[in-house]
């Protein structure tokens, strides 16, 4: 909806910054794994997304793989996605 919505006012489509708040809960686990972090990214990379809004862990439980998808995954994904331009 919002391409056609973009074509009526002129206005490019591919221009737009497509945006995702990413948190834990019981539907969303992107936080259980590394893996299953950059299994999410890469599934809403292919629908548009291409900006990703963490947010802190609740629970001190899923803190670790956070500071994993910090300091590893986000770099790895970023790095992949300059070389896919």
């Amino acid at each position: 909806m919002i391409e056609d919505y973009c074509k009526e006012l002129g206005r490019d489509p591919k221009t737009l910054r497509r945006s995702l708040l990413v948190f834990h809960n019981d539907v969303n686990t992107a936080y259980d794994s590394v893996d299953a972090f950059e299994d999410d990214v890469r599934v809403f990379r292919e629908v548009g997304i291409d900006q990703f809004i963490l947010t802190y862990p609740l629970t001190e439980r899923y803190l670790r793989v956070f500071e994993r998808i910090a300091n590893d995954a986000i770099p790895r994904l970023r790095a992949d996605d300059l070389r896919a331009r």
